[in-house]
């Protein structure tokens, strides 16, 4: 044996040069075998197993261990949000009055008639209250109307050269198929020789028809030539109607060029009392039909003064369209790039105006006062670029925002966690001049394939009216600490949900669709909680030497002991087991039969506030024979688990990087050395 030779060697060297009969001496040896020598601080434990763990530097919480991190949130952004719902309109309008052209018809009244024969010279006698008629020319403008309103003038000439002035009263002109009476003038008029008179103004009657076929009726008087020869005129007189300002409403005419139906109105802009001062259109289309339920063709122009095209101009535009015919101005027409636009204040209703205008052909066309036109017009939603006024409130579809955790899990557990003052918060950053109501959920993915929701509300947030000056919001630490209480894993992954309404307050905004709500989740957790059931694992190498293994397989029994000293102000246990290089089991630590021996550590004392300032120690000490001895002597590593907890689980306390566990394992076996016991 190598540790034998060593030992008689040196008995040679102590016992001098002399040699004397041998004495067979026996030797008292004790062996101390280091196994394991490790000390963690907490900044070892925790900060080395996340990036995101720290310690504070300085203040009243200095050492004191946080866990801090950020996760961006993915941007809110309006886009396709600023938008009105569609809307249309349909519109009927009669067809007004319609001018016609005047007429000027004519008509005499013939010497016969009166008994006289034309182109002799004779006296003429006196003629008292005759009757008489005279059919007048065929007007060439309307064939017949019923008009709203109109006038005539009647020009009388006399048509004797000398002495016999005549009298013409009671004055009718009256259709001539009936009779029934256009217009008339009740009083008389004289008329003196080879002159005329006007009779101006003769209303027409609105309530009949007005054929193409008229005469004149009037009662003639003569006090005649007072007995001198005159010569008679082929036509005692002449007869000129003079018809002007004409006004149909309903006819058979030639109808000269003008407006005759004019659809004008407003269409209530979306359905939910939005009003526009200015709004650059994204996208939204326009379907326009427009019905000529006229017999008259008709050029149509239409407006939509306060719509402006992409190059600034007013939306308006023109088309014909035949009379009894139906036309799709626009269908589906794209108002990307356009605007509206409130010439001042603010709209809530758009103009719109359809003329619709004779096109004149000199042909007879008919018209009813049934007639009409229509317009049909439909406003799809629109969305907009920018959009300036009120617009009603909106929600917004949920963000989700993604994260995984990065602590390695198979290290640290716990079964309850109990927080104290930790801090969440969510950074924001909004580019519009908007308000807007947030809420959403934090959900937490478990390994065991569970989720936990924790809810953003009015409870758990300290504001949810987000103005355009909030910066940051925080996160309700009492009901984040609650919520964690309820958690024995760290979650794998997390998603934020932030979801909410736009403008809830209905306000004047301006807002483009670029716009964008971002932000960060940021957490700072100082390591100020109480715990339960919390668990860390390592492996810590086996640190025997050659030798040392070498006596570990011959010693006949083992010491084995475990010495821990706890600076953390939390109750800790240990466990360890012995792996050979292959990850083998060997053997527990310190050595037991059929289980992992767990030896207990009570907290470090305390002060007032919650730091560790004297740590507490607990030795362990085992009788091992030689079998777990020279499985000792085969291990590679020591696998440990530590195991904290605050009594009780809410009663926090304060982790501080500085904070220490000690562990030290050793062997110590004694025994005696026989010269010659090879």
């Amino acid at each position: 044996m190598k540790y034998k030779s060593l030992m008689i060697a040196l008995a040679a060297l102590i016992t001098g040069c002399n040699i004397n009969d041998p004495v067979a001496p026996v030797w008292d040896v004790s062996v101390t075998a280091p196994i394991a020598n490790k000390e963690y601080l907490m900044s070892d434990i925790l900060e080395d197993e996340s990036e995101n763990l720290f310690h504070y530097n300085n203040g009243s919480n200095k050492d004191v261990l946080y866990f801090t991190d950020s996760y961006q949130i993915d941007k809110i952004t309006f886009e396709d949000k600023l938008k009105i719902d569609g809307f249309s309109e349909s519109i009927t309008e009669n067809a007004g009055a319609l001018k016609i052209e005047s007429d000027t018809v004519q008509g005499n009244v013939g010497s016969t008639e009166l008994g006289l024969n034309p182109a002799v010279r004779i006296a003429v006698p006196p003629i008292n209250d005759k009757k008489v008629a005279s059919d007048l020319s065929e007007p060439g403008n309307f064939l017949q109307a019923r008009f709203k309103s109109g006038s005539f003038d009647l020009v009388i000439r006399n048509n004797f050269t000398s002495d016999v002035s005549v009298t013409v009263s009671n004055i009718s002109l009256v259709n001539s198929d009936d009779g029934s009476v256009i217009a008339m003038h009740g009083g008389s008029v004289t008329i003196p020789p080879s002159q005329s008179v006007l009779v101006s103004d003769l209303k027409i009657n609105t309530e009949i028809y007005v054929k193409n076929r008229l005469k004149i009726e009037a009662v003639l008087s003569t006090q005649g030539s007072g007995g001198d020869e005159v010569r008679i005129p082929d036509n005692f007189l002449t007869l000129t109607a003079i018809t002007k300002n004409l006004e149909v409403s309903e006819a058979t005419a030639k109808f000269p060029e003008q407006d005759f139906i004019t659809i004008n109105g407003t269409v209530k802009i979306g359905d939910k009392n939005e009003r526009i001062a200015r709004a650059a259109i994204k996208s939204g289309a326009l379907d326009l039909r427009l019905t000529n339920n006229t017999g008259l063709d008709a050029e149509i122009r239409y407006s939509f003064p306060q719509i402006k095209t992409a190059d600034g101009n007013i939306f308006e535009g023109a088309a014909v369209i035949a009379g009894g015919e139906s036309k799709n101005l626009f269908d589906n027409k794209s108002l990307s790039g356009y605007s509206v636009e409130a010439a001042g204040g603010l709209l809530e209703e758009l103009n719109y105006a359809i003329e619709y205008r004779i096109v004149s052909d000199n042909q007879y066309k008919t018209i009813k006062s049934s007639d009409n036109a229509k317009a049909d017009f439909e406003f799809s939603e629109l969305t907009f670029e920018e959009f300036e006024g009120y617009i009603s409130p909106f929600e917004f579809e949920p963000e989700k925002t993604s994260f995984a955790f990065d602590f390695e899990k198979d290290k640290i557990d716990f079964d309850k966690l109990f927080l104290s003052n930790p801090v969440f918060s969510i950074k924001l950053k909004s580019t519009a001049d908007i308000k807007f109501l947030i809420g959403g959920k934090l959900k937490l993915f478990m390994p065991d394939g569970t989720v936990k929701n924790f809810n953003l509300n009015g409870n758990t947030l300290s504001a949810v009216l987000i103005t355009p000056s909030t910066e940051r919001i925080y996160i309700n630490g009492d009901s984040v600490s609650a919520f964690i209480k309820n958690l024995d894993e760290i979650p794998d992954s997390a998603v934020v949900e932030l979801s909410g309404t736009v403008n809830p307050d209905f306000e004047y905004v301006s807002v483009k669709s670029t716009d964008y709500i971002e932000g960060e989740l940021e957490a700072e957790i100082p390591l100020d909680f109480g715990i339960q059931h919390a668990e860390y694992t390592d492996s810590i190498e086996i640190e025997l030497s050659d030798d040392d293994r070498d006596l570990l397989r011959d010693i006949k029994y083992l010491e084995a002991n475990l010495d821990l000293e706890n600076g953390l102000p939390v109750n800790l246990s240990f466990t360890g087991r012995l792996y050979d290089a292959a990850g083998n089991f060997l053997t527990y630590f310190p050595p037991a039969e059929f289980q992992d021996t767990l030896i207990s550590v009570s907290a470090a004392e305390t002060d007032l506030n919650g730091y560790a300032v004297a740590p507490k120690e607990s030795y362990v000490k085992v009788i091992a024979d030689s079998a777990v001895s020279a499985k000792i002597a085969d291990a590679a590593y020591m696998k440990v688990r530590l195991r904290f907890s605050t009594a009780p689980a809410n009663k926090p306390v304060k982790i501080r990087s500085t904070d220490t566990i000690r562990i030290k394992a050793f062997g110590v076996s004694e025994y005696k050395i026989e010269p010659g016991n090879n």
